[in-house]
């Protein structure tokens, strides 16, 4: 087993006078502990809050987490918790900092960073929007702590990415274990989640530091994932999750990521999502409708929760400038979307048909229907309205290349592809040349990925057709001009992931966003879903939700 204690920060440091026990209801901090006497007996309510009886000292005990002065307060308004709220108040490092990239820092990178290296928790969640620079703050981190086993469990599509900060930010070089296990004498080593989910051996091993890159990957509470990724966080001295956004619906998305911070911390999920979150009751048990009006998740949080958004820190970051197509179903669409609304079945003329035996499965058929035809199937034309309308948005120059045009159903990005390649742009100097377009999907090898990238960057490519489950993560396309949806799907981490790629702080134009709708389709469907969901997110990440209800049309 490799034994990583490199170096930790200060424990919580307790004033041994404040274990005094008071007479009167009081709670104050003493051996890493929250203690309660409460101001009436019996007081099963604090079992009901995460409390803990202690019947040696006849008091309740607490976790020692802001979240559990917040409930106490709740519970028992008029008992003074400001002494305890300003000991366990989240505390930066203070003092000068030595590091060669802390030049390049941003000022809210720097708090970023102090705020991960004065933190006494076992863990921390770093919330940065997209493009703010997350990856890079905890790699210096983790530098600075001179960290000798570093572990970044991250999604596939980033892998690269994260090895390319780490020799450009640290001068480390991050290890790959794809598909492997890990070897003693790794360091640094980059993974992906399914590697660590079937390869045990990454629990195995102790580490100084592990990264959860996009922890909203890790939001289901049952999962195979979340089950290994504890057993990594348990044998690691700090833990960093990151996200631009930790949860794709409501709050109960976050109490995993705290379990795995801390899961004694946070044991039981029921208790925490009765404060934070609206439960109702049915005829199979109780489930979260949504997040409880008026609790400000991040602040209840903000001892292990550092929150920032881009219009926090860049309010000079170049917005988009939002145009909605409205269009109408060529008639072959028209008639295979009414035929499954009303029926489950789709027909062509000549015969071919399918049939959807449930109401998801309905929904989701309507959802290829309204993007293009040939997405049920093989023996179905290329017949869409939509992918029309990106054909003649390029030949009447409507929109400024370089374009990234975001989809969903691989057929019709395929079918699209074809389409486009055989288009022609003018040019001053070269006079008409071809249309030169790229797919990224799923089925893209990684390596095939990077020259995708490298060339779209390098202005050798027009138009890339992205996948929004591939292009979501690791990508910055600071020279997009123009940004088209042809899909949009019920995944709301999709969508506000994607947003943020073609959005860049060193970006000197406003991108086009450029939306292609079918009204009375299941187009409809899709947006107000996401239009209901951007509250919550937006209040978990403190994101700019008037944007991004903007760029879906919905003012």
């Amino acid at each position: 087993m490799v034994v990583a204690r490199t170096l930790r920060l200060a424990p919580v440091t307790v004033n041994g006078g404040a274990g005094r026990v008071l007479p009167g209801p009081s709670l104050f901090l003493a051996q890493e502990r929250l203690w309660l006497r409460p101001p009436r007996n019996p007081s099963l309510e604090c079992r009901e809050i995460g409390g803990r009886w202690d019947k040696s000292h006849g008091l309740w005990w607490f976790p020692p987490y802001l979240y559990y002065v917040g409930a106490i307060h709740e519970t028992y308004p008029n008992l003074d918790v400001s002494n305890v709220t300003t000991q366990l108040a989240p505390k930066s490092l203070e003092g000068p900092l030595h590091h060669p990239s802390l030049a390049r820092f941003r000022p809210y990178q720097e708090e970023a960073l102090r705020f991960l290296l004065g933190s006494t928790h076992h863990g921390t969640l770093l919330v940065l929007s997209p493009r703010l620079g997350k990856s890079v703050v905890t790699l210096v981190a983790a530098d600075i702590l001179q960290a000798s086993w570093l572990l970044v469990v991250a999604p596939k599509t980033a892998m690269r990415t994260w090895q390319e900060l780490s020799r450009e930010w640290t001068g480390h070089e991050l290890t790959m274990r794809y598909g492997e296990p890990p070897r003693p004498d790794d360091g640094w080593t980059v993974t992906n989640y399914d590697t660590v989910v079937r390869h045990p051996e990454f629990g195995k091993l102790e580490w100084s530091v592990v990264i959860f890159d996009e922890s909203i990957l890790l939001s289901g509470r049952r999962t195979q994932r979340i089950k290994a990724m504890r057993q990594v966080s348990r044998h690691a001295d700090k833990v960093w999750l990151l996200s631009g956004s930790p949860t794709s619906q409501h709050a109960s998305g976050l109490w995993p990521q705290l379990n795995l911070i801390d899961s004694t911390g946070f044991p039981g999920f029921w208790k925490w999502a009765s404060r934070m979150c609206v439960l109702e009751e049915n005829n199979y048990g109780t489930k979260v409708v949504g997040t409880r009006y008026g609790m400000d998740v991040p602040f209840e949080h903000r001892d292990v929760m550092f929150v920032r958004s881009q219009k926090d820190v860049l309010p000079e970051l170049p917005q988009y400038l939002v145009k909605r197509v409205t269009l109408e179903l060529a008639d072959a669409q028209r008639k295979a979307h009414d035929s499954m609304l009303a029926e489950f079945v789709a027909e062509l003329e000549n015969g071919t048909s399918i049939k959807a035996t449930q109401r998801l499965s309905q929904i989701q058929r309507l959802q290829q229907i309204a993007s293009n035809l040939c997405n049920l199937g093989t023996e179905w034309p290329d017949v869409s309205v939509k992918s029309d309308a990106v054909e003649e948005l390029l030949q009447t120059g409507t929109i400024d290349l370089p374009t990234i045009i975001w989809t969903h159903w691989t057929p019709g990005a395929h079918a699209l592809h074809a389409r486009l390649t055989k288009h022609r742009v003018a040019e001053e100097e070269e006079g008409v040349r071809p249309l030169r377009v790229e797919v990224m999907d799923g089925k893209t090898t990684e390596r095939r990925r990077g020259e995708i990238v490298r060339a779209f960057k390098a202005g050798e490519i027009d138009v890339l057709i992205l996948a929004l489950s591939v292009g979501k993560f690791a990508l910055s396309l600071a020279n997009v001009r123009t940004v088209i949806y042809l899909d949009r799907t019920f995944n709301a981490d999709d969508y506000v992931q994607s947003l943020a790629r073609a959005q860049h702080m060193e970006s000197s134009h406003r991108p086009v966003l450029i939306t292609l709708h079918c009204p009375h389709t299941a187009d409809d469907l899709v947006v107000d879903n996401l239009a209901g969901k951007l509250p919550d997110i937006a209040s978990l990440s403190n994101a700019d939700l008037a944007g991004m209800l903007r760029a879906l049309g919905k003012e």
